[in-house]
């Protein structure tokens, strides 16, 4: 008798499982004196690991997990943090500039002696974080975006434009470095590929 194949239903992946970033996830990992320019951390999950000295210029980082990690004097800029836990890590000595924390978990993080210029907290935590005096620093909040005529016109630019949500803090931390005609002159002629606030500030600093 001819037994009949049993055929087993592949089980699907959840949607956490699909979009998990394995190739900047790490675990106790050493990854010191790096350049991860341009790179996309989002939907990582690092822990008790080591990127002191390293360089994220233009990167990205939307659900990351990135717990008890070293990032000590490391230089951010233009960097958006979105919905990130950094439970734990430690930024000592690190550099900020033109960066944005929104909805991000900080709790137990240390900032002593970091430098940041331009920076903007969004609905993010700040239990327990150690050494972040926002008198000392240039931390700019919603309340403290200039209220100017370029940063409305911006801002309807890329909604008439582009048909996106471009926030008034975004829009202010580009202006504070590049001109209102600047900015849309290079984007109509050579829009990035991707419309995301690192995206834009690279297309723009590099033309």
């Amino acid at each position: 008798m001819i037994k009949k194949r049993r055929f087993f239903k592949k089980k699907k992946k959840s949607k956490k499982q699909r979009n998990f970033n394995k190739f900047f996830s790490y675990k106790a990992m050493k990854r010191i004196c790096k350049n991860f320019t341009y790179k996309d951390f989002s939907n990582s999950s690092s822990i008790h690991s080591y990127f002191n000295r390293s360089i994220f210029d233009y990167g990205k980082f939307y659900k990351a997990t990135i717990k008890y990690c070293g990032f000590n004097s490391c230089r951010f800029s233009w960097v958006e943090f979105k919905s990130c836990n950094f439970k734990g890590s430690r930024f000592k000595g690190a550099i900020f500039e033109n960066v944005i924390f929104r909805d991000c978990k900080l709790e137990k993080t240390d900032f002593s002696e970091a430098i940041f210029k331009n920076v903007v907290f969004i609905n993010t935590s700040f239990k327990q974080i150690k050494n972040l005096n926002d008198n000392k620093y240039k931390i700019i909040t919603n309340e403290k975006v200039r209220k100017i005529p370029e940063i409305k016109k911006l801002t309807e630019f890329f909604k008439n434009k582009f048909n996106i949500n471009f926030c008034g803090v975004k829009s202010d931390l580009l202006l504070r470095h590049f001109s209102y005609q600047q900015i849309t002159s290079i984007l109509i002629k050579r829009p990035p590929s991707k419309l995301e606030f690192s995206y834009i500030a690279k297309a723009v600093k590099n033309n």
